[in-house]
């Protein structure tokens, strides 16, 4: 009966990650498809070409660095990097961004898997990469070349180095990987500052580790503290000594959109993100809450003794906090928060199967099934009906473009870097930039613009310097009723006629490029 029982339990395992090798499988589905309309982020329609812009240029064998334009890369230099090592060998392309970043969530999950089996059973684990591979959130931002994949990816493998840190290891071991752990807390930084709000989860790991040993805990600290100064002041130091300042001082001024000024404001700020945290983990939160309550009672009060309980926590807190601090609402700066809610309901179901009633566990066992369930269907649903609408107009531009050799090929547009990730079409940002607009034109002359629903003026004022713009085709590029279509102009000579400008009529500030300092032509 025994060995019944425990070959029935071994083939559930293999059963079990079978179903997560397909849920991951599924994620290479559609790589090049229109993110789901059901969520409206920007960043879906700009961010992966932006940040992926030095990467790709060098890929096409153009300058990393163009002098001017938005280089992110400056500030943010590890993506670009492994984008860049990766594109030598596939070459450029949006289906090899999206897989890279699969690529960095398959170690994630080898990583989270590995993590959660250090403090609980095998099915533990499983379950936590079951709330990530199903949720529909994950599904979808998991897929797209962002930045934060690689955060992810990088934040769960210094978890995991953090926790096998130990006092009883050899002097030499343990000097190693706490090492480790601060070039890695390093990498971090350098891939993108919201690191800074991951680091906690990292530490309190640390801490818990060495906790026995105050001298350790304190040598280990400065240790890493020390890595991540030094290292992050050299590069500071060479970005000063190459030339690259102004560009990573026009890099924080550009992204800082405001903050509230305000009582009711930060009320208002932090209702945005109680709203954008049900949205992005739905019953996932609803669950962790739970679990964080249920800890309090006397039952279940030994998941605060699980420092990995306690550093899920502090990640799940911690960034969250980061969003409404930073009060920018973007969705996918809760990557992070929903993996962490994930650990946190995985333990709590452990927890709750040792520590309360049969009849409590088994209403748990149909909560969890029915909330997979559910997730499932969701991220399912996403794969049913793909749209290409954002390729289909990309790989127009760059056929008009290819097609009309008496304009210049070079496309102006805040998308431009994205259609050059798609289709290879050079390309230069309006809206943001290290140098005025119009100093950049007299330096690159473009021949086409393209634009999302309406002109901005401040762009508008800035191309009546040098071009009128005569409008060649509009297309639909997203179900976002923001940037539902793509104008695409011709940018052609002040003494011809202009055609079929629509001026955007907002009080939202989006030119982000330095005020020019000399008057327009007339």
């Amino acid at each position: 009966m025994t060995n019944s029982r425990t070959s029935l339990r071994r083939a559930g395992i293999w059963l079990w990650i079978l179903g997560l090798a397909f849920l991951y499988a599924l994620h290479f589905v559609h790589l090049a498809a229109d993110f789901p309309p059901r969520w409206t982020d920007a960043s879906v329609l700009t961010d992966e070409g932006w940040y992926l812009n030095a990467a790709t240029r060098h890929a096409l064998g153009q300058p990393w660095y163009l002098p001017g334009d938005f280089n992110p890369a400056i500030v943010m230099p590890v993506w670009p990097a492994i984008a860049a090592v990766a594109f030598h060998v596939t070459g450029p392309g949006i289906v090899a961004a999206r897989a890279l970043a699969l690529v960095l969530l398959a170690i994630t999950l080898v990583c989270i898997a590995l993590l959660v089996r250090r403090h609980a059973p095998l099915w533990v684990a499983l379950l936590a990469l079951s709330f990530v591979l199903a949720s529909p959130f994950l599904f979808a931002f998991s897929r797209l070349a962002l930045i934060e994949p690689l955060l992810l990816c990088l934040l769960a493998v210094a978890m995991l180095l953090a926790d096998h840190i130990s006092p009883v290891q050899s002097p030499a071991r343990r000097w190693l990987l706490t090492a480790c752990v601060g070039a890695l807390l390093l990498l971090m930084l350098l891939t993108k500052l919201t690191a800074l709000s991951l680091y906690p989860a990292v530490l309190y790991l640390l801490w818990h580790r060495l906790r026995a040993s105050p001298r350790r805990v304190i040598a280990s600290l400065v240790l890493v503290i020390a890595i991540v100064a030094v290292g992050y002041g050299l590069y500071r130091a060479a970005i000063s000594a190459t030339g690259f300042q102004s560009d990573f001082r026009y890099f924080f001024t550009s992204g800082d959109f405001g903050r509230p000024s305000t009582l009711k404001g930060w009320l208002i700020n932090v209702k945005f993100a109680v709203t954008d945290l049900w949205w992005t983990s739905g019953w996932l939160a609803v669950l962790a809450c739970v679990t964080v309550l249920t800890s309090l009672t006397a039952a279940m009060r030994v998941l605060w003794s699980d420092s990995l309980f306690v550093a899920s926590l502090f990640l799940a807190v911690g960034t969250w906090a980061f969003v409404v601090v930073r009060a920018y609402h973007a969705p996918h700066y809760y990557l992070f928060t929903s993996v962490a809610l994930a650990i946190l309901v995985s333990l709590g179901v452990h927890a709750a199967f040792e520590r309360t009633p049969p009849r409590y566990a088994a209403s748990l066992v149909f909560v969890v099934a029915a909330s997979l369930l559910f997730f499932v269907i969701r991220s399912v649903s996403l794969l049913r009906h793909p749209t290409y609408s954002f390729m289909n107009a990309a790989v127009s531009i760059t056929s008009i473009v290819a097609h009309d050799p008496s304009s210049r090929p070079l496309l102006l547009a805040e998308s431009g870097d994205q259609i050059t990730l798609m289709t290879g079409q050079p390309s230069i940002c309006d809206d943001f930039g290290a140098t005025p607009l119009r100093d950049e034109l007299r330096e690159r002359d473009p021949g086409w613009f393209a634009t999302f629903d309406a002109v901005n003026p401040e762009t508008l004022a800035e191309l009546h310097t040098r071009y009128h713009l005569q409008r060649v085709t509009v297309l639909p590029v997203s179900g976002d009723p923001g940037r539902a279509v793509l104008l695409f102009y011709r940018l052609v000579p002040p003494s011809q006629a202009e055609t079929g400008v629509l001026l955007r009529s907002t009080t939202l500030k989006l030119y982000r490029r330095p005020p020019s300092s000399l008057p327009a032509n007339p």
